[in-house]
């Protein structure tokens, strides 16, 4: 009889253990953000032909020109991606609201850390207040962002330029001779201030084509 209780005890506990992994592995299908003690490593996101790389290197996170990256904007979409809350389970090749949008022009995520399988999902704007949340296989979701609007994942900029670090340091500051600073929009407003041998400082108006800040030493 004791013997019978302990076959019956180790079957239990293979199918708790069973379920719980089927369970943990059905959460990781479905996941839009790392555990909380993750390091990411890598975030890649992309929307009809543009995409955005970032990698977290030693000194910071990069982009792939191995130009420096806004701190505080990956702390944003970081802050951005980690808000995303699955609701409902949602059907997406049926009748979607009005001003959804569509599937091919959604934005692609994928984040990656070192110590599990990689997070990849789409995510669509549904309404003004949901997202909907497609993963790679086939599950799909409403998703609120707490904190956040939809809008601000629809519209989010992809171009790498405007994520590089926009500060500018010199190793030698006292060699600065020149820096300039104009407008596309506002090419009036642009002007230039350069210093002489006396480190005497003349500010001039100047027109601009592009945005640039640029300096002579």
């Amino acid at each position: 009889m004791v013997g019978l209780a302990g076959i019956i005890l180790l079957a239990l506990t293979i199918l708790i253990v069973a379920y719980k992994k089927k369970e943990l592995d059905r959460k990781l299908a479905i996941q839009t953000y790392p555990f909380a003690d993750a390091t990411i490593s890598k975030i890649r996101l992309q929307r009809l032909g543009e995409a955005l790389r970032l990698h977290r290197s030693d000194d910071g996170w990069v982009l792939t020109s191995q130009a420096k990256a806004d701190t505080g904007r990956v702390a944003t979409l970081l802050d951005l991606l980690q808000s995303i809350d699955l609701d409902l389970p949602i059907d997406l090749d049926g009748k979607l609201p009005q001003h959804a949008q569509t599937k091919d022009s959604a934005l692609s995520i994928l984040i990656v850390t070192p110590d599990q399988a990689p997070i990849v999902y789409t995510a669509i704007y549904y309404d003004s207040e949901h997202l909907a949340i497609q993963f790679p296989n086939g599950e799909a979701y409403t998703a609120r962002l707490l904190g956040y609007k939809p809008e601000d994942i629809r519209y989010l900029a992809l171009d790498p330029a405007q994520w590089a670090d926009p500060f500018i340091g010199l190793d030698r500051p006292s060699e600065l001779a020149a820096l300039t600073v104009s407008w596309p929009r506002h090419p009036g407003n642009g002007f230039a201030l350069s210093l002489d041998d006396s480190l005497r400082a003349t500010l001039t108006p100047i027109a601009a084509r592009s945005i640039h800040l640029s300096y002579d030493t």
